[in-house]
Formats: structure tokens, C-alpha cells, sequence
């Protein structure tokens, strides 16, 4: 006795349109009657997905990333960077996603701050708003004697006062460092070039 190996169902119309082949490569091909129509597609709809070798793939990678992302160290994370995409323009990003991009050849992991359609000026080395960088334990300490906020370039005609609280009246960036002034009476065209003694230099600026 034959028997059916495949089922083809197509829906043309709100009509289905049953199509089979039995064993014997005989055709078979039918409709769905109106009675047995509901039970027929909510048949359908119960069926899975077949998915594909690389969709499969795809799942058991983003399963694992989500276990690493979630469970691992930042130090971890940096051991494993194979797992993370690179950053793309034009892609939408969630809170927590993490990318990786280069900066000065080596690959530096972000997170995602703030869901956003990526952007060249707002990719993860511009944009402290959507990005934060992941430590890979390879950065300096913060230099505790540097303001809060970066300092402006040395202005030859800005007077400069010591101990206000006020940090631009009172720090400066002279050739690439941060400078803090010093002097016991406030003074404007006096560099640290010049002027030395009525500087502290407290080093290079850390963002």
C-alpha cells in the first residue's frame, strides 16, 4: 500500500490549495473543505519554523554571548572577543548591546548607554551619550589631581587666578598637558613656558 512523504499547503485567495506525493511518485492534490478549515489552520500555525544550518548557528551563538555577556568579567569579555560583532552604521542597537571597534589597532569592547539607529557621528569612539567603554584593563589610573572637566588651551590674554573654584579661570592645556596656576596673584600673558614658577603641572589630560 503507498503511502504520502510529503505535504505541500498553499493559500491562494483564502483557499487552500493541498498538494502530496506518495511513495510511488503518484500526486495527489485536494482542497480543504469550509468545515474542516479552522482546525485545518490552526494546525498550520502550530507548526515550527524550519530553520536553516546558519540560523541555527546564529541562535547557539547569540545563546552563548548572552551567557558570556551576562556571567563573564570585563577580562573575560576581552578573551573572547571572536564572540562580538563589530559596529555598523545603519543598524539598530539596544541598551546593553556590546560591539567591538578598533582604536589605535586594537579592538576596544563598547556597551550600548542609549537605543539608537547607529551613525558614523555616533559611533561608540564619539559618543559617550550612546556608548561606554569596556576597560580592558590596560588603561592608566585616573590622575586624581585633574579637574573635573577638560581645561581649554592656554590663553595668552585670559588672567588666570589661583585657588578659585571656578576651573577655567584656574587650569589650562599648555603643549598637550593640563597646568594649574599657582601664582599668589591672579595674571593673563604669563605661560607656563615663560612662567614655570607660577605653574604646577599636573599631566596629560585623561578622558
Amino acid at each position: 500500500m503507498s503511502k504520502i512523504t510529503h505535504i505541500i499547503a498553499t493559500k491562494f485567495g483564502g483557499e487552500w490549495d493541498i498538494r502530496a506525493m506518495r511513495d510511488d511518485f503518484q500526486e495527489i492534490k485536494t482542497n480543504v473543505k469550509d468545515e474542516f478549515k479552522e482546525n485545518f489552520e490552526s494546525f498550520v500555525n502550530s507548526l515550527e519554523e524550519i530553520k536553516t544550518e546558519k540560523e541555527i548557528e546564529n541562535e547557539m551563538k547569540n545563546e552563548l554571548l548572552s551567557k558570556i555577556t551576562e556571567n563573564s568579567s570585563d577580562e573575560e569579555k576581552y578573551k573572547n572577543l571572536k564572540f562580538y560583532d563589530k559596529w555598523e552604521d545603519r543598524k539598530k542597537y539596544k541598551i546593553g548591546a556590546i560591539v567591538k571597534q578598533f582604536v589605535s589597532n586594537e579592538e576596544i569592547l563598547f556597551r550600548c548607554k542609549k537605543e539608537h539607529e547607529s551613525d558614523y557621528g555616533i559611533m561608540p569612539t564619539l559618543s559617550t551619550e550612546h556608548w561606554e567603554k569596556i576597560p580592558n584593563g590596560k588603561e592608566e589610573p585616573k590622575n586624581p589631581l585633574l579637574p573635573k572637566e577638560k581645561p581649554d588651551l592656554y590663553n595668552n590674554e585670559k588672567t588666570y587666578k589661583k585657588g578659585t573654584e571656578l576651573e577655567s579661570d584656574r587650569y589650562c592645556i599648555f603643549n598637550d598637558k593640563v597646568y594649574e596656576y599657582v601664582g599668589d596673584e591672579p595674571a593673563d600673558g604669563k605661560s607656563p613656558f615663560s612662567y614655570p614658577q607660577l605653574w604646577k603641572e599636573i599631566g596629560k589630560w585623561q578622558d
